[in-house]
C-alpha cells in the first residue's frame, strides 16, 4: 500500500510539471480578467511584441511592451569628459521568448533602446 501511495504521488507531480518545464501552461484568472501584458510575459515574448520595439524607445516603454524588466546580461559605464561629454551606460537585457530555446536581446544605452535582436520567435 505504502509504494501505491509513493508512486501515486511522483505520478502526480510528472503530470503537474511537464506542462510547466514545456511553458505550455494556461494562465488562469479568478474574479477577473489579465492585462495584455501580464498575459503575454505568462508565455514568454512575441514576435509581435519584438516588433514594436524600436531604436531610441525609452526602456520604460520597451520593458513595458515586453511585460516587465529583462534580465541583465551585461553592463557598463565610460565616464564623461567634464565640459565635453556625459557618462554613457550601455545594458543588455535579456528576455525569454515564447517558443522553446527562444529570446530576445536588448542594448540600452543611457536609457534608450540602441540594438536589438532576437532568436527563435514566431
Amino acid at each position: 500500500m505504502k509504494y501505491v501511495v509513493v508512486a501515486a504521488f511522483v505520478a502526480a507531480v510528472v503530470v503537474i510539471s511537464i506542462p510547466i518545464l514545456l511553458g505550455t501552461c494556461a494562465v488562469v484568472t479568478i474574479g477577473g480578467a489579465v492585462n495584455e501584458a501580464q498575459e503575454e510575459r505568462a508565455g514568454g515574448v512575441t514576435m509581435a511584441q519584438f516588433q514594436r520595439i524600436q531604436v531610441g524607445m525609452p526602456q520604460a516603454e520597451a520593458e513595458r511592451i515586453l511585460g516587465g524588466p529583462g534580465e541583465l546580461m551585461s553592463e557598463n559605464e565610460i565616464p564623461g569628459v567634464p565640459g565635453f561629454s556625459d557618462p554613457v551606460r550601455t545594458a543588455m537585457y535579456s528576455w525569454d521568448g515564447r517558443e522553446l530555446l527562444s529570446s530576445v536581446n536588448i542594448m540600452f544605452q543611457s536609457g534608450k533602446v540602441f540594438q536589438r535582436s532576437q532568436f527563435g520567435l514566431k
